[in-house]
């Protein structure tokens, strides 16, 4: 992946170069996270089996097997208690398969079975920026996603009417404080 930051007087140059290299139209929503529990973005739905190969800090290469689910990616932000303006994100590529395995969870005390789906995570690729509220994060391919077996390929980039096409994110953190009067 590619991220870069900017200031909110930039946003409208930085959407019209992306909408222009896209050549399509984007696509708004709105995630709210409270009491720290991350949110999910979901960049490729419903993905057939694939093979992920990442380097690693000591420059070798491992590459894995998935199945079949959801390439997404996962942010949890915490707001600075020290900055009302501040907030650090945590943003963490992972893989949701669409195959269940069951677990047990206790709900009220009862011992329950759930279908819960498989979940990798790629902590190796996770990063964290601090933003202030006013500032937008850019999160695109990265300079390795040409290659077919890359998690910038199979995370940021889609074939549509077998047309290739690159997918960017843009996020605009926001932090919504609460105060509680006695």
């Amino acid at each position: 992946f590619r991220v870069g930051v900017g200031r909110k007087e930039n946003l409208q140059d930085v959407e019209r170069i992306l909408k222009g290299m896209m050549a399509r139209k984007y696509s708004e929503s709105v995630l709210q996270m409270f009491n720290e529990k991350p949110g999910t973005i979901v960049l490729v739905r419903n993905t057939s089996a694939q093979t992920i190969f990442l380097y690693s800090e000591n420059q070798t290469l491992t590459g894995n097997d998935y199945p079949p689910g959801d390439n997404l990616i996962k942010i949890s932000a915490v707001a600075d208690p020290d900055h009302r303006d501040k907030s650090l994100l945590t943003i963490t590529p992972e893989i949701r398969s669409t195959k269940t395995k069951p677990q047990i969870i206790r709900k009220r005390g009862t011992p329950r079975i759930q279908e819960n789906p498989v979940l990798f995570l790629f902590r190796s690729m996770r990063f964290q920026l601090k933003m202030t509220d006013g500032e937008f994060m850019v999160i695109g391919p990265g300079i390795e996603s040409h290659r077919p077996t890359s998690i910038g390929h199979h995370f940021l980039t889609n074939t549509k009417n077998n047309i290739e096409y690159e997918q960017f994110l843009v996020l605009h953190p926001q932090v919504v404080r609460f105060e509680l009067k006695n």
